[in-house]
């Protein structure tokens, strides 16, 4: 219920800003098509306002770098350590001491900064106020820079406008990310940055889940980062992201220490309570469930599961190791179908050949070993090779 109501208020908030972006934009073509007189040639005016567009998504991507360039900056000058930097599939991750290049997308995220933080004080805090809203205030920033030279060029050329039309995407991926709200299933920058003001317990979580991060980026696998990193976070945290991404990790800790009938239990449970978990979270963790389940032998109950939102979200996630290996458990243990197991395996492995975190390919490997044990003992699973 916390999720649905979040995520439709985001949603509605989100769809008014970049209604506006492209109102606004398309406002300005217009005016600079009708004071340049592009109307009284029809092929000349066609291609100004497509090349107008184009400016505008250029735009979108130049901010989307600013945004995530804004955040490693502050974080930086805060404290912080840089771990990965990534535009859409372009990333650059530490490892060891080098800075390396590596292809790496994430469904529905245009980018990505993560960076370890630095050593809490006495109280166990950190500075999280500019690493958070590092990238609004770069966005905000270039949408001044953009503006200077809309105002002083003569505003009916051609320069002027284009620069008009970057300072209406600057400032709304600004607003966008500033104002806090939940944009599809993500809590953006602002939800984020309320979260831990609200709730000052939620900030030394916060840290946590970083440094988690950062082990991960080193090929450190969870199961062997220290425990009390996984401490099960307080209830009243579960009203905020920074709580329920906190009990995702703990949860896909047990995953990974092969505790799969503990993890089969305590996240069906999860499921079942009142938090603010997102879209992607919960269906991850069904996707964890019914490879539980599978693992278990309880393949009806692993069969109700597999919804038509999960079967979408599977497929928007081919990217996403622990979502093949579900795919791959579903077509071996609950539809005997060893071929397109097959398939899902040889998809697997083009993952892992590049996936920049080998310690999650390790860990995922285990869990596919253990589904293929439980395919041996459960008769009738391999229907392709009985046939």
């Amino acid at each position: 219920m916390k999720q649905k109501k979040q995520g439709r208020a985001g949603y509605f908030a989100s769809i008014a800003i970049y209604f506006l972006i492209g109102a606004l934009s398309g406002l300005t073509i217009l005016q600079f098509i009708d004071a340049a007189q592009l109307w009284r040639t029809p092929g000349k005016m066609l291609a100004w306002f497509l090349i107008l567009i184009g400016v505008m998504y250029v735009g979108m991507v130049v901010e989307i770098a600013v945004h995530e360039a804004g955040h490693l900056f502050f974080g930086l000058i805060t404290g912080y350590r840089f771990c990965s930097y990534r535009i859409f599939s372009l990333m650059w991750i530490r490892e060891g001491e080098r800075v390396v290049f590596r292809r790496f997308a994430i469904a529905g995220t245009g980018g990505q900064c993560l960076m370890a933080p630095p050593e809490p004080d006495e109280e166990g805090r950190i500075p999280f106020v500019l690493y958070n809203l590092g990238g609004v205030i770069f966005n905000a920033v270039t949408a001044v820079l953009f503006l200077i030279p809309a105002l002083l060029l003569p505003s009916t050329s051609a320069a002027a406008v284009f620069f008009r039309m970057l300072v209406i995407v600057a400032l709304g991926f600004a607003l966008a990310n500033g104002i806090p709200m939940r944009i599809g299933e993500v809590d953006n920058d602002g939800a984020n940055t309320r979260a831990l003001l609200r709730e000052p317990d939620a900030v030394p979580v916060f840290r946590v889940m970083m440094l988690i991060n950062e082990a991960s980026s080193r090929g450190v696998r969870v199961k062997d980062m220290p425990g009390e990193w996984f401490r099960e976070p307080d209830e009243r945290l579960f009203d905020n992201s920074i709580g329920v991404s906190a009990e995702v990790f703990r949860l896909g800790r047990l995953m990974d220490e092969g505790q799969y009938r503990e993890a089969e239990g305590q996240i069906a449970r999860f499921l079942t309570r009142d938090t603010a978990t997102n879209g992607i979270y919960r269906n991850l963790l069904t996707a964890d469930l019914i490879t539980c389940l599978l693992i278990r032998g309880d393949r009806e109950s692993a069969g109700t599961l597999r919804t038509k939102e999960l079967k979408r979200f599977l497929s928007v996630m081919r990217a996403s190791p622990s979502a093949v290996r579900t795919e791959i458990a579903m077509a071996r243990l609950i539809d005997g179908d060893e071929s397109g197991a097959a398939a899902h395996e040889q998809r697997f492995e083009k993952i892992a050949a590049s996936y920049p975190y080998p310690a999650e390919i390790e860990a995922e490997r285990e869990i596919l070993a253990a589904v293929a044990a439980a395919g041996e003992k459960i008769p009738g699973a391999n229907q392709d090779e009985e046939k």
